[in-house]
């Protein structure tokens, strides 16, 4: 709603294929994030993020709310991201 500047969501979801399941929520976020122009990286394992933010638990996705002091290396992480999606595209 106007305040994410970005989301990091695991590849390693796990399927709910369910009416209205986990499936259905993803996706509606991530065409949300489009519409809105809010960059969204598929990294890490839901293992890895947990960690990464320095819990023992599993995340699935991760908003970024502010990107204060960090957007050189963000800007890193988006240009590594879009040549790894074309890479990716041009495999399948």
């Amino acid at each position: 709603r106007g305040k994410a500047k970005a989301i990091v969501c695991a590849p390693n979801l796990e399927e709910c294929a369910a009416e209205g399941g986990l499936d259905d929520t993803v996706e509606d976020l991530i065409e949300a994030c489009r519409e809105h122009d809010v960059p969204v990286v598929f990294a890490l394992s839901r293992n890895r993020i947990g960690k990464a933010l320095g819990r023992n638990i599993r995340l699935s996705i991760v908003c970024l709310l502010s990107l204060e002091g960090a957007h050189v290396e963000w800007r890193a992480v988006l240009k590594l991201t879009e040549e790894l999606r074309r890479q990716w595209v041009l495999r399948h």
